[in-house]
């Protein structure tokens, strides 16, 4: 995706670094090297480890039509928000729990029979719930992605 924003012209300093991974994409098995590599020098503590599951790719024409397990890495929601509250808590406190109070309002204000919180109605035990219980949405679509195509993307917010 970095290359591709920066072939369409952004030449922010990050996305041109991230385009250059794997000698600009010519050796794709080092990505993922260079990244971890790249990490570890900006964030000066070891980068959580992604995930790996297969996801189902569904090409339509030609001689390779039909569904195929891709191999994908995640960065799941509960290792990044671990991470960033044990390495970074500033960031963590400003981009996920907003200011101070916050996050009981939000919850005095949530009806806990809410259908949408009976898969999580197990935190409701807790007598702080309201005070370390932080709400996540997550989100699917496909963006644009260059002038050719899509990208799906899933994406979670606070």
């Amino acid at each position: 995706m970095a290359s591709a924003a920066k072939h369409d012209g952004l030449q922010h300093p990050l996305v041109v670094l991230l385009a250059g991974l794997g000698t600009s994409g010519k050796h794709e098995g080092n990505v993922a090297r260079d990244l971890d590599a790249f990490l570890r020098r900006y964030l000066k503590v070891d980068p959580p480890t992604p995930t790996n599951h297969g996801l189902p790719l569904k090409i339509l024409k030609g001689a390779h039509a039909g569904v195929h397990m891709i191999p994908t890495a995640f960065l799941l929601p509960h290792i990044l928000l671990s991470f960033l509250w044990t390495h970074f808590r500033p960031i963590f406190e400003d981009r996920l729990l907003g200011a101070p109070g916050a996050l009981v309002q939000f919850w005095s204000q949530m009806d806990t029979r809410d259908p949408r919180l009976q898969t999580s109605k197990h935190m409701f035990r807790s007598k702080d719930y309201s005070k370390t219980v932080v709400p996540l949405m997550l989100h699917g679509d496909g963006v644009p992605c260059t002038n050719h195509g899509s990208v799906d993307v899933i994406s979670f917010e606070s």
